[in-house]
């Protein structure tokens, strides 16, 4: 693959130019060869790490913990097992934030169902005025 300018990059894994400037100054991407020009150029193992921030993000892992994972895979000859870890952890808390959302589900369920426009408060608004409405 030729090397590209940050426009083409950022084209080709749909990130903006400021982004790949914010991964640069963050490490997770190393910073690129500049042509005769001075201009940056990007090759294709940068795609590659840009696209798998990318999908990394949209799996809900942080950029540290994207940072922690690229450190591991690139200075341990086992890091299949050691980032399995991390995709586990990531997992468990992934189950644990379904569990916070099904709980707030419903309570916003008693809510609208505790609703009734005939009164003269709002029912909403007398069940969030309760402290510990939510935990039961």
């Amino acid at each position: 693959m030729k090397s590209m300018t940050i426009s083409e990059l950022g084209r080709k894994v749909g990130i903006g130019r400021e982004t790949i400037r914010f991964y640069e100054r963050k490490g997770i991407l190393p910073m690129p060869q500049k042509d005769t020009r001075g201009y940056r150029v990007y090759s294709g193992e940068d795609v590659k790490r840009l696209q798998f921030v990318r999908s990394s993000k949209l799996l809900g892992f942080s950029l540290d913990e994207i940072v922690e994972i690229l450190t591991i895979h690139e200075n341990s000859e086992n890091s299949c097992d050691t980032i399995k870890v991390t995709v586990v952890e990531k997992i468990e808390e992934i189950n644990e934030k379904i569990l916070q959302l099904k709980k707030i589900n419903k309570a916003l369920n008693v809510l609208k169902n505790n609703c009734n426009p005939a009164q003269s408060s709002c029912a909403v608004i007398d069940q969030l005025e309760k402290e510990n409405f939510y935990t039961k």
